[in-house]
């Protein structure tokens, strides 16, 4: 569900991607080849695919992405709220600065936490390719956000 936030930029969208994600797993369950390791696998390059195809429908229709879901903030009292909620639009303002491929191997790699060969196979690329642009990517996103 991170991945799919992060990806379209909404919760609600995310939401109705992810049961889009599941439906098509289930359809597609008798073809799929390999152990329950390579589940998790799979199953993001299906939410990618879904993601990628609501990308391409919402620039055809022009619609915006809002960018203003944010987490849960209402149990760090005022305070806390603020620095979390000012933290997190840091963090989205950075990820949403980045190259949308390299956005999509920290997002696998971090949030979804698939190894670099699992990314690998999801968008086309050698395992040492993807440990690269992550680390790249990760220069990038530290840079921007001050902490380089």
């Amino acid at each position: 569900m991170g991945f799919l936030v992060v990806q379209l930029g909404s919760r609600d969208q995310a939401s109705d991607a992810l049961s889009d994600t599941f439906l098509r797993a289930l359809k597609a369950c008798g073809g799929f080849r390999g152990g329950p390791e390579q589940v998790p696998a799979w199953l993001f390059r299906i939410a990618r695919n879904v993601a990628h195809d609501r990308r391409r429908v919402r620039q055809r229709l022009a619609v915006p992405a809002d960018g203003t879901d944010l987490p849960d903030l209402s149990s760090h009292g005022p305070e806390g709220t603020a620095i979390v909620h000012d933290e997190a639009v840091r963090v989205r303002t950075a990820l949403d600065d980045l190259d949308p491929e390299d956005r999509e191997v920290l997002l696998l790699r971090v949030w979804g936490r698939l190894s670099s060969e699992e990314v690998g196979r999801i968008v086309g690329k050698r395992p040492g390719a993807v440990r690269m642009q992550q680390h790249r990517a990760l220069q990038v996103l530290a840079a921007r956000m001050g902490q380089s």
